[in-house]
């Protein structure tokens, strides 16, 4: 890895969390990855971003977006670029997040007459992709967090800030999932009313200051960062 001051893989919380809570399973590391991106999604602060493409199948008129999805650039159904559901819909909603469309575009539910039209049509809803083909190809163009690949667990984890408060966070947000899927510490629990030994007490308590902590960077300094990071690693 790049020896960076501003971004780490996060892949190194993975063994600070063997250190500081003594936690004796490894059953929680494949699942690791995918708790960092809810956790930094929970934090909803603007980060750094790089353009990635997938390849994937819609099958019963859906698709399951990315992991790391953050945010859409564009569609294409088969050899067709997908149309987003027209805003006229009374049920259409939209957000943006740095200028693509984020994650929670909620539209109506495609109907029995909607299905398979010549207009190729799609609508993003819980973490899938929908759309009025009940089969095809597709390719999907997003923004992603930066991700490396870790050599020692051989999974991608995502690229975070080095900042202290978010290291934290990021480490009390992983022991919670490993809490709450029934792992039994001999002092941390998630029913005590002492943040100290309660981590999801702690997180709730610190999350507006990490937030603030990691806005602190201008959003061309990201992307710049994000380039150098994803450009010069390989």
């Amino acid at each position: 890895m790049m020896n960076n001051q501003l971004y780490v893989n996060s892949a190194e919380l993975i063994r600070e969390i063997y250190d500081d809570y003594n936690i004796t399973s490894d059953d929680f590391v494949s699942r690791a990855p995918a708790w960092i991106y809810n956790a930094l999604d929970e934090l909803n602060f603007i980060q750094a971003y790089v353009e990635k493409t997938k390849e994937d199948k819609i099958e019963h008129y859906r698709c399951e977006l990315p992991d790391d999805f953050q945010g859409l650039i564009d569609i294409i159904i088969g050899d067709t670029k997908a149309q987003l559901r027209s805003p006229h819909d009374n049920n259409y909603k939209t957000k943006f997040k740095d200028t693509i469309e984020d994650k929670d575009i909620i539209n109506k539910s495609f109907d029995s007459t909607t299905k398979n039209k010549s207009k190729v049509e799609y609508y993003i809803s819980n973490g899938w992709i929908h759309a009025n083909i009940e089969e095809a190809d597709i390719h999907i163009k997003y923004k992603a967090i930066p991700s490396e690949l870790d050599e020692t667990l051989n999974m991608y984890f995502p690229l975070i800030y080095n900042e202290g408060m978010l290291r934290r966070y990021i480490k009390l947000y992983i022991i919670r999932q490993i809490l709450l899927r029934g792992y039994k510490h001999p002092i941390l629990s998630l029913t005590a009313n002492n943040p100290v030994i309660n981590p999801g007490l702690e997180l709730m308590s610190i999350r507006n200051n990490v937030r603030v902590a990691c806005n602190k960077f201008n959003k061309d300094r990201r992307e710049n960062i994000a380039r150098i990071l994803t450009t010069t690693k390989i």
